[in-house]
């Protein structure tokens, strides 16, 4: 944990915070206060482990509507980015670390989203490669079909992802701690100063946590 909180890249002084980080800079205080945080919060995390819980304050975000593009026409042109607790942002790297190790081998070779070392520029050199390849044969063609998941996080379905997380032989309790994780979530919408009243949420993983984009990889494989 003490690497955490010294040594985060994701983590910038000029992050927004989250609904537990809101009269402070978590990031300063997480980094210059770590001999004396991590004992702390490592404490917690392996508590939060044994017991299969996340605690609920940890489960709570801010949700800012990022525009996708400069016209925006309607509400599906604003991306939900969620703004989370720093520190359970560092609890979820030491999980996406375990996780990562222990599914890498699983995951199938042409899945190049949210992968270390791999791109869109690779899957479109792939498909060209092979598309290419295809036609240097006299009279063939070829027929590409181009699908886009909509709302992509917001799909996952907790019981299901625990389902495929126990056929790859996860860790039973990290499995039950990811379920809990993603369950009986809360939620407020911030716009410039004006904020919602919070909602339960137990569908998805919010867009800006550190584990969504992992799960949504193993959840689709």
């Amino acid at each position: 944990m003490y690497r955490e909180f010294t040594d985060e890249p994701g983590f910038s002084p000029d992050s927004g915070v989250g609904p537990t980080d809101p009269h402070y800079r978590p990031f300063y205080l997480q980094t210059y206060c770590a001999d004396q945080l991590a004992p702390v919060f490592t404490d917690i995390f392996n508590t939060s482990l044994r017991q299969c819980t996340v605690p609920q304050c940890f489960k709570q975000s801010i949700i800012i509507p990022v525009p996708k593009s400069t016209k925006i026409t309607c509400l599906n042109d604003y991306r939900p980015v969620a703004l989370t607790s720093v520190a359970m942002k560092s609890f979820e790297h030491l999980v996406l670390d375990y996780l990562t190790a222990s599914t890498s081998s699983q995951l199938d070779p042409y899945q190049f989203a949210y992968r270390t070392n791999r791109s869109v520029e690779d899957a479109v050199s792939l498909v060209l490669h092979h598309t290419l390849q295809h036609l240097e044969t006299p009279n063939t063609y070829a027929r590409i079909l181009f699908i886009d998941f909509s709302s992509a996080f917001n799909t996952i379905i907790p019981t299901k992802l625990f389902s495929k997380l126990q056929d790859m032989n996860i860790n039973p309790a990290i499995n039950y701690w990811i379920l809990d994780f993603l369950n009986n979530r809360t939620q407020t919408v911030k716009v410039d100063h004006r904020t919602s009243r919070p909602r339960p949420l137990s569908t998805g993983a919010p867009q800006g946590c550190v584990l969504s984009p992992l799960l949504f990889s193993l959840y689709s494989n």
